[in-house]
């Protein structure tokens, strides 16, 4: 059964949460209703959490914003 909804979009900030982010975003893409598009901005993160971002964006899975410098 297909249900029409409005627009879904799921918007994250990220710094530093490479322990977590992978399981973050995959949750949020298994939701029974699909969002249509989300967007992570990453405040400036010195970790691997841009690494793990930047495969879902090549993936398609997501739409990455990174901030130049740590913007709090």
């Amino acid at each position: 059964m297909v249900y029409d909804h409005p627009k879904i979009s799921v918007v994250l900030s990220s710094f530093n949460g490479a322990q977590f982010i992978e399981e973050q975003i995959n949750s949020i893409i298994e939701q029974t209703i699909k969002p249509d598009e989300i967007i992570v901005c990453d405040d400036g993160s010195s970790d691997d959490t841009i690494h793990i971002l930047k495969k879902f964006e090549a993936s398609n899975q997501i739409k990455l914003v990174l901030n130049k410098s740590n913007l709090g």
